[in-house]
């Protein structure tokens, strides 16, 4: 028979766990209601301030692409040469590996830290920039902002959301705008993304969530939460993501899936439609 000491110490262990879930719920559902768009932004950069693991020094730093990704730009709908831009390249790799390849690269990320550590093993530092997705539709719509330069040189021959980042543009009519921009941009190029995939919600989690944000709603949120919304300590703020909402998101800005898988997260590669 199991000692008393050992199971009371596990059901210990499991009431700590329950109320840390509990705690993490309630703390999600108020930054999702009280934080903007932007407030979200700037947590988010300071999360992968702190977090250094895909810096160029870093653990889980490569210069080489995923499976899924050499797959993508392998494809025929993809240019066997010239000029990428990369989104949320973070230390650069797919920068490195792209230009191994014989493109030539430019890329930004809204974190100075990566940005700055990854500088060191680009050939020419000054291809990537610090500037965010917001930058992208800045430098289009207004020529202003980090990336205006990029607006008035040559259109791109592909473009590339780097690594899961559009997960971090948060709000669907938001996701739209950089579609639409990076469109103006780069008439004629493909782009290839990737994103956190969202996985049904069940349970007594949602019920909770859903309990929280009625209450919040009638207290004066100032923002309501979506069902993709999601944060992690790790990653900051994310929007977990469907094949069906990419493909929505991506014809409201013109393009169409060409090619698109869920494993091991989600990707595809897009095509312009044609007018």
């Amino acid at each position: 028979m199991t000692p008393l000491w050992a199971r009371t110490l596990v059901a210990a262990e499991r009431g700590v766990a329950r109320v840390a879930r509990g705690a993490a719920i309630v703390r999600d559902e108020i930054l999702f209601a009280w934080l903007s768009p932007a407030e979200r932004d700037a947590l988010t950069v300071e999360t992968y301030r702190r977090f250094a693991s895909f810096a160029a020094d870093g653990p889980l730093f490569s210069d080489a692409l995923l499976d899924w990704e050499r797959r993508l730009v392998e494809s025929p709908h993809f240019p066997k040469g010239g000029r990428v831009l990369v989104g949320g390249t973070g230390a650069g790799r797919e920068m490195l590996a792209l230009a191994a390849l014989g493109y030539e690269v430019a890329g930004f990320d809204p974190s100075e830290p990566l940005v700055e550590k990854g500088k060191a093993k680009l050939h020419d530092p000054s291809s990537v920039v610090v500037a965010s997705y917001e930058d992208v539709v800045r430098a289009v719509e207004h020529s202003a902002g980090p990336l205006a330069s990029l607006a008035r040189a040559a259109p791109f021959d592909a473009l590339i959301i780097g690594f899961g980042s559009l997960s971090h543009v948060t709000r669907a009519e938001r996701r739209i705008a950089v579609l639409n921009a990076l469109r103006r941009l780069a008439p004629k190029a493909p782009v290839i993304l990737s994103y956190y995939i969202l996985s049904a919600s069940k349970g007594q989690s949602s019920e909770r969530r859903a309990r929280l944000r009625r209450l919040f709603a009638r207290i004066g949120a100032r923002y309501a939460a979506e069902p993709s919304d999601a944060f992690s300590y790790d990653f900051g703020f994310v929007a977990r993501l469907t094949p069906a909402m990419i493909e929505t998101e991506a014809a409201a800005a013109g393009y169409q899936i060409a090619i698109a898988g869920e494993t091991p997260f989600g990707h595809a590669l897009l095509v312009p439609l044609r007018s």
